[in-house]
């Protein structure tokens, strides 16, 4: 967890783990992300806010950089 939440590459989570078969640690980082996305969704806040001329800002985050 230490290395995927500093995110170290997978070769070094295998290596300091002594873990040797890749999917182990594919299906470690899924679950990593799988509950962080899943506080997310119960504890994220919304993003609010209106511009000068009292238009709603919106926000959009690629999924890509809102997961790990």
């Amino acid at each position: 967890m230490y290395l995927w939440v500093h995110d170290a590459p997978q070769t070094t989570m295998a290596h300091e783990a002594s873990i040797h078969r890749v999917q182990t640690i594919l299906d470690w980082c899924n679950f990593f992300r799988d509950v962080c996305e899943m506080w997310v969704e119960e504890n994220g806040e919304e993003i609010e806010g209106m511009t000068d001329q009292g238009e709603p800002i919106v926000v959009d985050i690629a999924e890509t950089k809102y997961f790990h």
